[in-house]
């Protein structure tokens, strides 16, 4: 353990140092697309860590996220709750919810885990849109202030001489939060309970003759894995400002699936880097339409738009991932690191 803290560390100083950069020098439109990406990747750390190690697909995820945004809403708008205790509020929601479904969902396997997340994916967006109290209903819920430490995050927040624009100061919260779940979940997956996880994933039987109960540990997971998409469900709703039950579909869940599989099932760094492309691609066609062949944005033209031409690259990307690099972006970055280390010998050998 004591050889694996170091990397942990250097893995998080770097996003830190990545995202400090960002905060200093990004503009408030690329910061809040960055906000963006960061929930979601949030989120999906939760999807890979799941898929990962116990081979569990969650196409539902939308039902989670959906769940913890309404509850950071609600506990924001109606309690004039702080942001901090939003968010936990939208944790503790889904791991309720999570806790509800893993008896069940625990004994699955493969098609048949699929199956059930889809149907509370379909079963969440119906209650969404009927538990208006809670939820808006049809109309939604709008976000008309964020409170933190006595600041509202919507509006320009003075710290002392310095003044950060709204979406600078949203970006800054959302990374350390970021950080926060990176590094601990890549010290649980190398921990004794994370060890489990893949024991059990490997072989339910193998992991019983060591002492291990599949049941268990899968429902534990599945716990962990909710409790994260509120977390960034919770962000969702206080950074974009406002949440209605449309947004949560499957289509959701299946993006953020997408994102899962492009980074590498059970890496953390390789999601936070597929969400910073997949959730960043849309914005860099629609800005750079006039010069990609086939996509346009006057609907009077033939060709593309950026949303369908996005869609196609999404596909591309799939199906380069699914047949020449399994891994995804985790497995890219494993062999980049190895190769540089390697250089790095061999110049010290030859110095």
């Amino acid at each position: 353990m004591s050889g694996r803290m170091p990397r942990i560390a250097g893995a998080a100083g770097l996003l830190t140092l990545v995202l400090l950069v960002l905060a200093c020098t990004g503009g408030d439109y690329v910061l809040s697309v960055l906000t963006t990406a960061m929930v979601f990747a949030v989120a999906g750390i939760g999807l890979s860590l799941l898929g990962g190690t116990l081979r569990v697909v969650n196409l539902g995820a939308s039902a989670f996220i959906g769940t913890g945004a309404f509850t950071a809403a609600y506990c924001n708008q109606v309690l004039g709750a702080d942001i901090v205790l939003s968010l936990l509020a939208a944790m503790a929601s889904c791991v309720v919810l999570g806790g509800l479904v893993a008896p069940v969902a625990s004994r699955l396997n493969g098609i048949y885990m699929a199956i059930i997340t889809v149907g509370v994916a379909f079963l969440a967006q119906y209650v969404f849109r009927l538990a208006t109290p809670w939820t808006g209903g049809v109309a939604g819920v709008q976000i008309t202030s964020v409170s933190f430490l006595g600041h509202d995050l919507l509006q320009p927040v003075e710290i002392g001489p310095v003044t950060l624009s709204s979406a600078r100061a949203i970006f800054i919260v959302a990374a350390v939060l970021l950080v926060l779940v990176a590094t601990t979940s890549t010290t649980l997956l190398k921990s004794r309970i994370g060890r489990a996880w893949f024991t059990v994933g490997e072989s339910p039987i193998t992991a019983r003759s060591f002492g291990i109960n599949p049941t268990s540990y899968r429902a534990l997971a599945i716990v962990h894995s909710s409790a994260l998409a509120g977390l960034g469900g919770g962000m969702l709703a206080l950074t974009s400002g406002f949440v209605s039950w449309d947004q949560f579909d499957l289509v959701m869940g299946v993006n953020l699936l997408a994102v899962v599989v492009l980074g590498g099932l059970g890496s953390v760094y390789g999601v936070i880097a597929a969400s910073a492309v997949l959730y960043t691609l849309p914005v860099l066609v629609s800005k750079g339409s006039s010069f990609i062949p086939l996509v346009t944005t006057d609907l009077t033209r033939s060709g593309l738009s950026p949303e369908q031409f996005t869609t196609v690259l999404y596909g591309v990307a799939l199906v380069f991932v699914m047949v020449l690099e399994p891994g995804g972006f985790a497995a890219i970055m494993r062999r980049a690191r190895i190769r540089i280390s390697h250089q790095l010998a061999h110049h010290e050998r030859n110095a």
